[in-house]
């Protein structure tokens, strides 16, 4: 900053060190950190403490959104993502206003015990008894996942490790007639040992195609079990979710019944009466018929959503297994298709080394008809 006229500013030190507390040099040199402490305490204490504040709660803000955004990826792993907010989404504040429902006396106990039962952190709820349920379950299913992915590996690293050795002794054996045609040693015709090694690469391209006929078969046959053994886990696991449903609506449809009566009671009473009139000054009273037309409504609101997350949990199960075997059928498919191809070029490599060992023949007859 030296040389730069902000610096002929007054206070201009005092603000650089205490609004930049993080600092540590300034022109190269190492600040005092007495001086800077003094700068933090002194100078505009209020707008400092203000921004710090503001700060923090910012921090505080970031934080919390990236841990909600971790723990819904961990709960998305065992389809519970939708679970996250249910009571929030199942009472917001827009629909309770919508809904008149702060007018109502019995609301807020009633409330409560609905929340209680979908507290994931209270022991014998609904919903910790189905999060306990399905991550359990899960926890198998991910671990029975990465035993399988790993001894489809295996078997496939295998068997193109027993392919690499075939081609590699049919190669030994190639260099082997080669050097033998070229030293001119052993007296045996070039022809014949191109017709040997032709022989014998028929014999390889037979043990290939065998070999990847076999290894695709044990992989599909093993896919296939394995696709049983995961229907029943995820037909399980769904299962174990609608009968959390079904224990929901029927919490659902006690809490809509005493909502009504509580509603009905407190338009009876003239206590109620008196709290109704007292909630609803400055604002327009609803009637007995109008309140009970927007129960009905917030009810109803509470059925379609509780549907939707049933419906969004139950296809988020069936959405991964679909695309899981479905993935693994492609990638094998793929593979197969692919160590075809690799079989075929080298088959026609070979073929193609292979007749040039058979001019060597024509080349030998050649200079004895000159010689003659």
């Amino acid at each position: 900053m030296e040389g730069n006229p902000i610096c002929k500013l007054e206070n201009y030190n005092y603000h650089v060190l205490a609004y930049l507390p993080q600092l540590k040099y300034r022109d190269y040199m190492l600040l005092d950190k007495k001086e800077q402490k003094t700068a933090e305490e002194t100078y505009q204490v209020d707008d400092l403490t203000e921004l710090k504040e503001q700060e923090m709660h910012k921090a505080n803000e970031l934080k919390a959104a990236a841990e909600k955004k971790a723990t819904l990826e961990r709960l998305k792993l065992s389809f519970l993502d939708g679970t996250e907010d249910l009571f929030d989404e199942l009472f917001s504040a827009e629909d309770e206003e919508k809904y008149h429902l702060p007018m109502l006396q019995c609301y807020q106990n009633l409330k409560d015990e609905y929340k209680d039962a979908l507290d994931r952190n209270n022991q014998g709820s609904m919903m910790k008894s189905l999060r306990d349920t399905l991550l359990e379950k899960n926890a198998i299913r991910q671990k029975r996942v990465t035993s399988f992915e790993k001894a489809v590996a295996i078997a496939e690293k295998e068997a193109e490790d027993e392919s690499k050795m075939l081609v590699k002794k049919f190669r030994s054996r190639k260099k082997q007639a080669f050097a033998q045609v070229k030293s001119g040693q052993g007296g045996v015709r070039a022809d014949d040992l191109a017709r040997e090694l032709q022989d014998q690469l028929e014999e390889l391209k037979t043990a290939l195609m065998s070999g990847e006929t076999q290894v695709q078969e044990a992989l599909e046959d093993a896919l296939t079990k394995f696709e049983v053994q995961m229907a029943d886990i995820i037909k399980w696991m769904q299962e174990r979710t609608a009968d959390f449903f079904r224990e929901l609506e029927g919490h659902e449809k006690g809490f809509a019944n005493q909502l009504t009566e509580g509603m009905q009671n407190e338009f009876e009473t003239q206590q109620g009466q008196d709290m109704l009139h007292a909630e609803g000054e400055g604002k327009q009273m609803p009637n007995r018929d109008d309140m009970l037309q927007a129960l009905q409504n917030f009810t109803e609101m509470h059925a379609n959503l509780l549907a939707n997350r049933e419906d969004q949990m139950l296809s988020q199960m069936r959405e991964w297994q679909t695309s899981f075997f479905d993935r693994n059928r492609e990638l094998q498919y793929k593979r197969n298709r692919g160590r075809i191809e690799e079989i075929t070029q080298i088959i026609e490599t070979a073929k193609e080394e292979i007749r040039t060992l058979e001019g060597n023949d024509m080349d030998e007859a050649r200079e004895d008809v000159a010689d003659q």
